[in-house]
């Protein structure tokens, strides 16, 4: 099977390709892989300032961000009473709705709202 590699459209390529097949010459005969070697260098130099931004750079700006993962609270008994504590000062003080970080991981409540009984 006969290919017709053909340099890119200038002079510094046509002599990067003589360059690259000469430097092949040196171990013997040239190869049609050597050959197919070298114009594929050359296109790939010509073509580089053209294709700013490959297919995995395309793929990387458009996938979905991963959230970072949040610290857990600590679920040590002394912790938990500790929130307890804060929980029962917040709502004698200041509102009977709590907010969320004081509020445990897990509550009653919501582990009933999974449940269809």
């Amino acid at each position: 099977m006969e290919l017709n590699e053909v340099a890119p459209p200038s002079k510094k390529h046509e002599r990067m390709v003589k360059h690259i097949k000469k430097s092949y010459k040196k171990d013997g005969e040239l190869t049609d892989d050597e050959k197919s070697i070298a114009y594929a260098t050359a296109w790939k130099d010509y073509n580089k300032d053209k294709v700013s931004e490959g297919v995995m750079d395309i793929v990387r700006k458009y996938s979905k961000k991963k959230e970072e993962k949040k610290p857990q609270k600590a679920t040590d008994a002394g912790a938990r009473a500790r929130r307890k504590l804060q929980r029962r000062e917040y709502k004698d003080k200041v509102s009977s709705i709590v907010p969320s970080e004081l509020e445990d991981q897990k509550s009653w409540v919501d582990f009933r709202k999974h449940f269809h009984i």
